[in-house]
């Protein structure tokens, strides 16, 4: 009877901040769910990303109860950690995609949704350009060798390498397709 009350009481818990979630018009940071297990260093960079981003998130450890781990299975988990943002699902320790879910501060590009700063010899520079293209998004270029301007730019906004991508306001540092395509959804682009 015990751990009938606390499945239901986490059940409730999960399914409240995910079911706010999903009507919420708010951040990213709107019911986070963590799925950990012991000894994974991966969540632990998990947490202590989203602590350090002032990020309100549940803890659920799949190996304290077996209500944690039917949850985990409920959320389609299959690697730790598991992270739930509302519709959107991380698994295992991505920056990147953490940060385009958490973080905005990008460039002011005006009304360009995809900001690419790059140059002409970065083959991870091509690879985006030729995603983007493919998937039929516009997009503009700018040569950081070719315009001290851009390339001032760059820096500014704390580029150390290219390719440095913006959707809308949220920042990529290199090619991630994962957290590309989830900044492309997050802006409505796909």
């Amino acid at each position: 009877m015990k751990k009938l009350i606390v499945f239901i009481l986490i059940a409730g818990a999960v399914f409240w901040i995910y079911r706010n979630n999903q009507t919420a018009s708010g951040g990213a940071e709107d019911g986070v769910i963590l799925f950990t297990a012991d000894d994974c260093p991966p969540c632990d960079e998990a947490a202590a990303f989203l602590e350090a981003n002032g990020i309100d998130h549940v803890v659920c450890n799949i190996l304290d109860s077996d209500e944690n781990m039917a949850l985990f299975r409920e959320f389609d988990g299959r690697a730790f950690p598991l992270i739930v943002f509302g519709d959107e699902r991380i698994e295992g320790f991505d920056r990147s995609q953490l940060s385009v879910l958490v973080e905005g501060g990008g460039s002011d590009a005006g009304s360009t949704d995809v900001v690419i700063y790059m140059t002409p010899r970065c083959g991870w520079c091509e690879r985006a350009s030729r995603y983007f293209e493919e998937q039929g998004i516009e997009f503009v270029e700018y040569d950081i060798d070719a315009s001290d301007h851009y390339r001032q730019e760059f820096i500014e906004l704390g580029g150390t390498g290219t390719p440095l991508i913006f959707i809308g306001d949220k920042r990529i540092s290199g090619f991630n397709q994962k957290a590309i395509d989830l900044a492309l959804r997050r802006a409505g682009l796909i």
